[in-house]
């Protein structure tokens, strides 16, 4: 078995996930372990991927892309990639998995241009230098997207809970509300982010499609047939038997 073989059949967990999948479980684990570390000794090396709105705005926009590569904590890393394992699946085999990757990256974009916007509304320019992780936003994001385009099956919410997947959309958003009642908005703003991408990519995108014209394939008519051919026994001309 080649290198390349026996790194796709990690990556999808033994079949378990499609690569997708096993992609952003991976990244995910192995950029959070390693800068975890330098956050506690006051040297991050994640310091070059975070979301730091005021970098941001200076130009380093790669940042709206790799911030959701880096959990908080410990707890923030389990609930990311335990979502991208129960729930990326599914969305992969609905989206594919290059539309899937688009609106995963998509969605951090959005969230991180949210959340900038959010930190310079509620502080001005002084909030301009704070860091924000996102892999346990995007991971929120990942479960909403998936409740609401699987409305009506019932799922055992962390492994335990049987809950339907309406009530998980309310859960989650709930969730995310009392967070920010116990710890202030600012430290939840890439959850509020993510959520109100993935809610409005959802309901929105929907919404509008709903409005558009549709567009049919209309079958074109069959030409009349000029050519005819003269028949013996009918005594009369008539079209070419490979024309009827």
């Amino acid at each position: 078995m080649s290198f390349v073989s026996s790194a796709r059949r990690v990556l999808r967990f033994g079949g378990r996930v499609p690569e997708a999948a096993g992609v952003l479980i991976v990244l995910t684990a192995l950029a959070s372990i390693v800068s975890a570390p330098g956050l506690h000794i006051g040297t991050p090396v994640a310091l070059w991927g975070l979301l730091v709105p005021g970098l941001v705005l200076e130009g380093q926009v790669w940042r709206l892309l790799t911030w959701v590569l880096f959990a908080s904590n410990e707890w923030s890393l389990l609930f990311a990639c335990v979502s991208f394992y129960f729930f990326a699946p599914d969305l992969v085999a609905r989206w594919g998995t290059r539309r899937f990757l688009l609106l995963f990256l998509g969605a951090a974009v959005l969230a991180g241009l949210l959340t900038t916007a959010g930190v310079f509304a509620l502080h001005g320019r002084q909030g301009l230098g704070l860091p924000f992780m996102g892999a346990g936003a995007l991971s929120t994001a990942l479960i909403i997207a998936w409740a609401a385009l699987n409305r009506g099956r019932t799922i055992n919410f962390f492994m335990v809970l049987p809950m339907r997947a309406e009530v998980v959309v309310a859960l989650t958003v709930a969730m995310t509300a009392l967070a920010a009642v116990f710890s202030g908005l600012t430290p939840v703003l890439p959850e509020v982010a993510a959520e109100i991408a993935a809610l409005g990519y959802i309901y929105g995108w929907r919404a509008l499609a709903q409005r558009l014209p549709r567009v049919t394939k209309r079958t074109p008519k069959r030409p009349p047939t000029q050519f005819k051919v003269w028949d013996e026994k009918k005594q009369e001309f008539r079209p070419p038997k490979f024309m009827n």
